[in-house]
């Protein structure tokens, strides 16, 4: 038996039509699936088409391949009345303008694997969409890949093991979180249980790329060990233990969010209805007891958009802060209570408070802000935020700051596209102004010329750190693709680093110049050639001591195909200059896990670097591994 409930709700506007078409063939163990759907929403048109494949494999075994791409607008599955209101200040009966929206479409694509046979179930499943995929009826996030492997035995009724390993991605960021873990769980009853666990974590998100998000973002796209582990909003930007820098100079490595340990756990969870959840967990490393964290949580949902949740913890040096590290023998305290809301199409609405005691001080926060993404036609589009933090230290003076950001997206034509962000940042010790730039200009099918900025001025008035400090990066290049052939991939890069300081404690004066040549030559499919030159010219002064470095780089890589799934690559270089002769050389073994995404475990033997390492001051040693995307 079962039942079906749907219901409409009126969002507005001129009335149309919504239809669609589903078919299912099943041949053997192989079922085949198509489905359209269409709506012909005159303000907000939307089709989605998808296409299965279901495969038996055995008695217990079962895979799924499904892709799907959606085309719509901005205003897909919004109120056209709330949206109008909201943005120009009366709904559409009383003369408010719905403004242009832009075109959005992308595809998301998954693949799963089951397997259940008495007492054990496993499953494997990748996920990946692109940034424009828009399926609300869908658990699949654009710009997010998944990958998920799980193994679950149960011994008896209510008790049960399992072993997972997972990586969580954000596209835009190229944040990652790695995590293995091993569990056994007991029921009490449906709504009580309990768990014991061993869990390894790596978190990295790295800070000073391009992508402005990398810099703004990248703690929430960092889930971490607490349960409110999607919080923290603008708290946390507006009062960094150690200021991360958006651009690197030429003698550091760079800037990252880095947090690993190992640790074993318990948790109780409580359903106390549909909408409340109730949490409680220990956790402690496990070569290190004093290293621990208790937690107590609860959440509860309004609807699939909205939230009030809060939480009291209390740790040990055991989860990064939130630079990603803590120092050693430091313990604190803190509560957390926030809302947050899903107000309208890409605006947010959010308010937190959180109180935080360490060894010497009892500290509050209160942030609240607007996100807002405005869509002025189909080649415009603006964003804005604004944000308001409170801090008020026990032993200090309370600090407030003020965030305003604006951007703006504009792409003339399928050739050109420019993106820039500018934000303001002013609180009492410290005031700053971010700003990027992007333009990617298409000259011909052959030929591509890039240009990518990243700035970033501070001002600090705190006493003993007086004075200003401005950061840039700066790129640009051009690329050339053989599109007859598709055999010969180059691209030719200038990129300058500007660091410069006036801080009492921190006086410096660096430059460096990196200029890089990248080819990739392919003669056959399963064979693909790669190497990269550099030069690299440095200026620095420190204290008043000027120094001068040249040097250069030579890398190259070669990768074979074994079979469709597997390919192996060897790879080496040298750097050298004036002083000093670096030298590394490994091997990489890669895995095609899902379409066009690869996964490499790699071992090298002395100090590897590419241009981008190099550029960087940092190189690879021993083991490592990586995704990476390779398309055919």
């Amino acid at each position: 038996v079962s039942i079906r409930i749907s219901y409409e709700v009126d969002a507005g506007g001129e009335k149309y039509w919504v239809g669609g078409v589903q078919r299912k063939l099943s041949i053997g163990n192989v079922a085949l699936g198509y489905s359209h759907i269409e709506e012909k929403n005159p303000l907000a048109p939307y089709q989605l088409d998808g296409a299965t494949a279901e495969l038996q494999l055995g008695t217990y075994t079962y895979g799924l391949l499904e892709v799907a791409r959606s085309q719509g607008n901005s205003l897909y599955n919004q109120n056209i009345d709330s949206f109008v209101e909201k943005t120009t200040g009366s709904t559409l009966a009383l003369g408010g303008v719905l403004t242009n929206s832009q075109a959005q479409s992308g595809w998301a694509q998954r693949v799963e694997l089951k397997h259940s046979q008495d007492q054990l179930e496993a499953s494997l499943s990748a996920t990946s969409a692109d940034k424009g995929f828009q399926n609300s009826a869908s658990a699949i996030q654009g710009n997010k890949s998944d990958l998920i492997a799980r193994a679950k035995y149960t011994i008896n009724t209510g008790t049960h093991i399992e072993l997972e390993a997972s990586q969580n991605k954000d596209l835009d960021s190229q944040s990652k979180r790695n995590r293995e873990s091993l569990t056994l769980q007991y029921d009490f009853n449906p709504q009580w249980s309990v768990e014991l666990g061993v869990n390894h974590v790596r978190e990295e998100g790295v800070v000073g790329g391009l992508s402005t998000n990398n810099y703004l973002s990248h703690i929430t796209s960092l889930p971490s060990l607490g349960y409110s582990n999607n919080v923290g909003y603008g708290v946390v930007h507006a009062q960094r233990l150690h200021q991360p820098s958006a651009t690197n100079n030429s003698s550091s490595p760079a800037p990252r969010i880095l947090n690993q340990y190992t640790s074993a756990r318990f948790k109780a969870i409580g359903k106390l209805s549909d909408e409340l959840d109730l949490t409680a967990e220990y956790e402690a490393a496990v070569d290190d007891l004093s290293r621990n964290r208790a937690l107590i949580g609860s959440e509860y949902r309004f609807n699939d958009r909205s939230r009030l949740y809060a939480n009291y913890e209390l740790q040990n040096t055991l989860q990064g802060q939130v630079n990603g590290l803590n120092l050693e023998g430091s313990s604190n305290r803190q509560a957390i209570i926030g809302v947050d809301t899903q107000y309208m199409k890409n605006g947010t609405f959010f308010n937190e408070y959180r109180l935080h005691e360490s060894a010497n001080s009892l500290d509050s926060y209160n942030a609240l802000g607007l996100r807002n993404l405005w869509q002025y036609s189909p080649h415009l589009s603006f964003s804005t935020g604004l944000e308001y933090h409170v801090k008020s230290p026990y032993f200090s003076a309370k600090e407030t700051t003020k965030v305003a950001t604006t951007g703006v997206f504009y792409s003339p034509d399928s050739s050109n596209k420019i993106n820039s962000k500018l934000e303001r940042r002013d609180s009492e010790t410290v005031r700053q102004w971010l700003s990027s730039f992007t333009y990617d200009a298409k000259l011909n099918e052959q030929w591509t010329g890039l240009a990518r900025n990243l700035y970033l001025h501070t001002r600090y008035a705190d006493v003993g750190t007086e004075g200003k400090q401005t950061q840039n990066r700066l790129q640009v290049g051009i690329a050339y693709r053989d599109t007859q052939t598709n055999q010969l991939h180059v691209l030719a890069r200038l990129e300058h680093r500007l660091d410069q300081s006036s801080k009492a404690n921190d006086v410096k004066n660096n430059q460096s110049l990196i200029g890089s040549l990248h080819m990739n030559y392919q003669p056959y499919r399963g064979l693909t050639l790669g190497g990269q030159i550099a030069a690299k010219s440095v200026k620095e002064q420190f204290d008043k001591v000027n120094t001068k470095w040249l040097g250069t780089l030579v890398a190259g890589k070669v990768s074979v195909d074994l079979s469709k799934k597997i390919d192996l690559s060897v790879l080496a270089s040298k750097s050298q200059s004036s002083a000093s002769r670096v030298s590394g050389y490994g091997a990489e073994l890669g895995l095609n896990v899902v379409k066009n995404v690869w996964l490499g475990a790699s071992y090298t033997v002395g100090k590897y670097s590419d241009v981008d390492l190099y550029s960087a001051n940092a190189s690879w040693s021993g083991w490592h591994l990586r995704f990476n995307m390779k398309f055919d």
